[in-house]
């Protein structure tokens, strides 16, 4: 951030407090739910009989899809400000085009999980994102400056039309709530795991190479696993109901 952008703004701090706005918002949200499910009966349904999901291919399809899309984002969150820098943008416009890119993708997953739960085939739309992501961020870096919305609005739209497949998709290939709840927890806790991994790797990369050349080779080779995973993941497969009753 510039001086005169932080002069602005109010400084990093205020930015930083700002988001305890969305969290705020939360707390009688929150407490709406909790008045409509009993929390007794919640966690009753979570700690059922103890699963076999660990044992189930199309749970861990489901998780290493959730891992890898989510890697992708999280790769654009860190270096995407850094990526448009080095291309000649000062750190206030590289700041606003990504942050535009993250605006775009709220309206986007939200039209996209209303749609991926009335189809139970995921595969064609989960393997065209993952593919056409990579392109998009690649686009970032050639396209001409004065053209980089071009580039930013359609990586918005893809990459929050990744992340309500892999949140949708949770939900679509679980029989029964507990199932879910134990897919959820599975998915998303060694998903997120994995997704750590990516913008770590991808600035050792950078901090190797000193550009953006084999970042880019690793977000490829990320969109094509996230491809060929998601594709087990889309399958109109659902993990049994019975699996929550089944003995350890």
């Amino acid at each position: 951030m510039t001086d005169r952008a932080a002069g602005r703004s109010g400084g990093w701090r205020m930015a930083l407090a700002a988001w305890a706005v969305p969290a705020i918002a939360a707390v009688p949200m929150s407490r709406a739910v909790f008045r409509i499910q009993d929390p007794a009966t919640a966690w009753a349904a979570t700690t059922a009989a103890p699963a076999r999901i660990w044992r189930v291919p199309l749970a861990w399809h489901v998780t290493l899809f959730m891992g890898l899309q989510s890697s992708m984002g999280y790769i654009v969150f860190g270096w995407m400000p850094s990526m448009l820098q080095s291309r000649g943008l000062d750190p206030g416009q590289a700041g606003a085009l990504a942050g535009l890119s993250i605006i775009v993708q709220a309206p986007v997953a939200m039209a996209v999980s209303t749609w991926a739960g009335r189809v139970s085939d995921h595969r064609a739309a989960i393997a065209a994102a993952s593919l056409l992501c990579p392109a998009a961020v690649a686009a970032c870096m050639v396209v001409p400056e004065t053209a980089l919305v071009v580039a930013i609005v359609p990586l918005g739209v893809i990459q929050g039309s990744l992340l309500a497949l892999g949140l949708t998709t949770i939900g679509m290939r679980s029989g029964n709530a507990s199932v879910a709840a134990q897919l959820s927890g599975m998915s998303q806790g060694i998903g997120y795991a994995i997704a750590a991994l990516g913008p770590a790797a991808a600035g050792l990369l950078h901090a190797r190479s000193g550009g953006w050349t084999e970042v880019l080779w690793l977000y490829g080779a990320i969109g094509a696993a996230s491809a060929v995973t998601g594709m087990g993941a889309g399958r109109p497969r659902m993990i049994g109901a019975r699996l929550a009753q089944e003995p350890a």
